[in-house]
C-alpha cells in the first residue's frame, strides 16, 4: 500500500481494523495492553510538547486561540482565561478499550467522533482511564 507521512495522519486513527493500536502511540511490551504516557508535567520536562499543546487546545477551545498552538501559548491561554492550572497531561494507551471503540464504530457505521472532557479528582481520573 501507499506509505503516508505521519505529519498528516490523525494520531487517533487505527493502525489495523479492530486491533486497538493507534498511530502516534509509544511502543508497548509484548502482551501489554495498557500504558500511561506522560506528555506534559508541570514538574518535569516531557517530550510531548506538540501533542500536549494540541490536546489542550481541543479541551480548552475557549481559552486557546489557535487549534495548533505552542505549549506555552496553550498554557498561558488556559491560565489567563479559566480557573484551571494544567498540572499534567497523560496519554492513556489502552489497546482493549480502543479495540472495543473501533468495533463499535464499525458495527454502527460511525464515521466521526468527538472527545468529551470533564473535571474530576485524580483518583477518579485514574479509574476512568483504566475501566472507562
Amino acid at each position: 500500500g501507499e506509505e503516508k507521512s505521519m505529519d498528516h495522519v490523525d494520531p487517533m486513527s487505527p493502525l489495523g481494523v479492530g486491533c486497538g493500536l493507534r498511530q502516534g502511540w509509544d511502543d508497548m511490551p509484548r502482551g501489554c495492553v495498557y500504558s500511561e504516557v506522560p506528555i506534559y508535567s508541570i514538574n518535569s520536562p516531557t517530550p510531548g510538547d506538540c501533542e500536549a499543546a494540541v490536546v489542550l487546545a481541543a479541551a480548552f477551545q475557549t481559552c486557546v486561540e489557535s487549534p495548533f498552538p505552542s505549549l506555552a501559548q496553550a498554557l498561558t491561554g488556559i491560565a489567563e482565561r479559566s480557573n484551571f492550572q494544567v498540572v499534567e497531561v497523560v496519554r492513556v494507551q489502552n489497546i482493549s478499550r480502543a479495540g472495543m471503540h473501533d468495533a463499535f464504530k464499525r458495527v454502527y457505521s460511525i464515521d466521526s467522533t468527538r472527545t468529551v472532557y470533564h473535571g474530576t479528582s485524580g483518583a477518579s481520573a485514574t479509574t476512568i482511564s483504566k475501566t472507562g
